[in-house]
């Protein structure tokens, strides 16, 4: 088996994980060329190797291809009263990236689990997990005829998805220039993922580039630390139906939102911005001005 390396991250008190070999520390700001990656993996873990992990089936694509995994083994050790059991432990994923849209997903079951603290030292796992993980990068430039010295934007993502067991879970983090928000979900509202997620307002300088990074995992992990010896466990989720990046907008310093503009990308992609108003809606607006302005004349 292959040996990996994780970060680990622990919101609301659960393991979740992003894979270092995936590189896609939200830490870093640099401006850097477009890219899409794909991952997928099954992996096994104990409490003296962790955050390491050994790798049972892996499939990684560096230009965001789709790509699948599979695979499943045994394992024999001594469970809490110091009896051997055997437990099966499986699972896959896939995954597909492309610019501003995001699709993974991942399944994992465990089968009649056991813990022994001693287990670790005959370097037998006690932690399980799968993921399928994806990332889009890009580099953009906000323009204009009328574009601010300063401003302030955001993004707008739909999640989309559905989460099976209580050991499922899924990750969105955007990094923007020198700006990250995320959102961390595990099936407390819900089986069934449908909602938007924006991010933070952020303060750019018009003149500069800034890169878009999003990073999107659907997880399954499980301790056995947690579970009954003998328990069985299962989980899937399944965020084919995508992560879309649904609009971009842009503010002024005064929080106005701000229309005139373009969103250059050196991947040549064209992202959503916020929509003008139509010319309907704007007439409707100006003849409310108009009406109120003629009534405070009227007043006076």
């Amino acid at each position: 088996m292959a040996l990996w390396r994780v970060i680990v991250r622990f919101p609301n008190t659960f393991r979740s994980l992003s894979l270092f070999g995936f590189a896609m520390s939200l830490a870093t700001a640099a401006v850097s060329a477009p890219s899409l990656h794909s991952y997928v993996g099954v992996l096994s873990s104990h409490d003296l190797l962790w955050p390491n992990t050994y790798g049972i089936a892996s499939q990684y694509s560096s230009t965001g291809a789709f790509v699948s995994t599979s695979g499943g083994e045994e394992f024999t050790g001594l469970d809490r009263d110091g009896n051997q059991r055997s437990s099966y432990f499986e699972g896959g994923g896939t995954a597909h990236a492309q610019y501003g849209q995001l699709k993974a997903s991942t399944w994992g079951s465990l089968t009649n689990s056991f813990y022994n603290p001693e287990n670790a030292e005959n370097d037998l796992p006690n932690i399980y997990a799968t993921f399928g993980q994806v990332n889009f990068k890009d580099t953009l430039k906000f323009a204009g005829m009328f574009i601010l010295p300063t401003f302030k934007v955001r993004y707008t993502y739909f999640v989309h998805g559905q989460l099976e067991g209580s050991h499922s879970y899924a990750a969105l983090s955007v990094s923007v220039g020198e700006n990250s928000d995320s959102l961390y979900i595990d099936g407390s509202t819900g089986n069934t993922i449908a909602q938007y997620f924006t991010t933070d307002l952020f303060e750019l300088n018009p003149n500069l580039e800034h890169g878009l990074q999003t990073n999107f995992l659907a997880g399954f992990q499980v301790d056995t630390k947690g579970l009954a010896d003998g328990t069985d466990v299962s989980g899937a989720g399944n965020f084919g139906s995508t992560v879309t990046l649904t609009s971009i907008e842009m503010f002024d310093a005064n929080g106005n939102a701000f229309y005139d503009f373009t969103v250059l990308s050196d991947s040549g992609t064209i992202y959503p911005t916020a929509a003008v108003p139509e010319p309907a809606t704007l007439a409707a607006l100006g003849l409310g001005i108009a009406t109120l302005v003629r009534r405070r004349k009227q007043s006076r």
